[in-house]
């Protein structure tokens, strides 16, 4: 299934009366476990990543170009709509290198 907007997935479930579920899993296998358990109910999901938890050196040389990758390629395989959501990033250069990596939804951690 193409990865789905947050936008279109926020308003389905509006119109549905249903919430949709947001989980920040850490790696390959818990993000194959997210997408598994969205399936096993027939639910949409958000797949998130968290920036401001991550090594800030790492996650900018490697992990959020890693991340994006592994999210996009679960969200677009899974069968349930599915969106991907770079949340907490700590400045507008993450912003626009989460959404180039493949991203389609990023939260700004401003506080």
């Amino acid at each position: 299934m193409p990865l789905c907007s947050l936008k279109t997935l926020l308003a389905d479930a509006t119109a549905g009366s249903y919430a949709v579920g947001y989980f920040e899993p850490w790696d390959q296998y818990s993000m194959e476990a997210v997408v598994q358990a969205a399936e096993d109910v027939g639910a949409p999901v958000i797949i998130g990543c968290g920036g401001v938890m991550m090594d800030q050196d790492w996650f900018d040389a490697t992990g959020m170009a890693s991340l994006a990758a592994m999210g996009r390629v679960m969200a677009e395989r899974a069968s349930v709509p599915a969106a991907l959501l770079l949340n907490e990033v700590v400045n507008f250069d993450q912003i626009v290198r989460g959404l180039a990596w493949g991203f389609n939804a990023v939260m700004l951690e401003s506080s």
